[in-house]
């Protein structure tokens, strides 16, 4: 199966933001114009993520999606904020493929037993944040300001037993520093995974991405910071509503593909 290259575009009040360990977001850019260009670099899905929906008891994306939805022609799959199965109808009537849950299951545990019963393991995945203290990886809510206080191999045996379709593994402490993946994190989860994974927090270079391909139960990475920062926004907007983008570097999509091809790596190709 060809490994995935997933871009996350986390949104607050309709921007594209991005902070560091989840903290300190910053504008970006307008997130259409950003999804649009990733989709034709060739990204094999998107992810987008209302990271204040949890606050404010509500996903806030059904326009965004709404509108992306009629561009493009990837999976995409829509998370923040999700807490029943009114909200996944109506996110998929927006045109999303799939949902991404995580604080609403602990809030109810009976929530994804019956999302997976009614929309099927493809349309359930779940964003599990984690973070390590004291040599215990824990896994956290509300985009990762709450620690659960739930050990990682606990929650992760709940969420396969009850057929959660894939995971999104995001490293706290790795998120936006662009220092690598959490390896230890990684070793820890592949003795007692039983789902597809996609690993999310760290990537800073070509070499990152295809550290992780070696491992077979990882399905693709979804990364941010690496891509969003050659996309810096200036802040400066026309009549029009367009914007300018000043280019940081020039990392794409495409580029990360090629890179992996030539290392043997099977990649869906544009």
């Amino acid at each position: 199966m060809a490994f995935r290259i997933i871009p996350k575009l986390d949104i607050k009040n309709n921007y594209l933001v991005k902070g560091i360990n989840m903290e300190g977001l910053e504008k970006i850019g307008n997130p259409l114009i950003i999804a649009e260009e990733y989709y034709n670099d060739g990204a094999d899905e998107i992810v987008f993520h209302d990271c204040v929906a949890s606050l404010y008891k509500k996903n806030n994306l059904a326009d965004i999606i709404e509108n992306f939805s009629k561009k493009i022609f990837i999976p995409l799959t829509v998370g923040g904020g999700v807490k029943s199965k009114d909200d996944v109808i109506n996110i998929l009537a927006k045109g999303a493929d799939r949902i991404s849950i995580n604080s609403a299951l602990f809030n109810d545990h009976n929530l994804l037993n019956d999302l997976v019963k009614f929309f099927g393991s493809s349309t359930i995945c779940s964003n599990v944040e984690v973070q390590e203290i004291d040599e215990k990886y824990y896994v956290f809510k509300d985009f990762g300001r709450n620690n659960t206080l739930l050990l990682l191999n606990d929650w992760l045996k709940y969420l396969q037993d009850y057929g959660v379709g894939e995971l999104i593994i995001t490293s706290i402490a790795n998120e936006g520093t662009q220092v690598g993946f959490d390896i230890k994190l990684i070793e820890k989860i592949e003795k007692i995974i039983s789902v597809p994974v996609l690993i999310h927090g760290g990537c800073g270079s070509l070499d990152d991405i295809f550290q992780i391909t070696k491992y077979n139960f990882i399905s693709g990475v979804v990364i941010s910071s690496i891509l969003h920062n050659s996309k810096k926004e200036k802040y400066k907007e026309l009549n029009s509503k367009k914007y300018f983008f000043e280019y940081k570097n020039d990392l794409t999509i495409q580029k990360i593909k090629n890179y992996l091809t030539n290392k043997k790596v099977e990649v869906n190709t544009l």
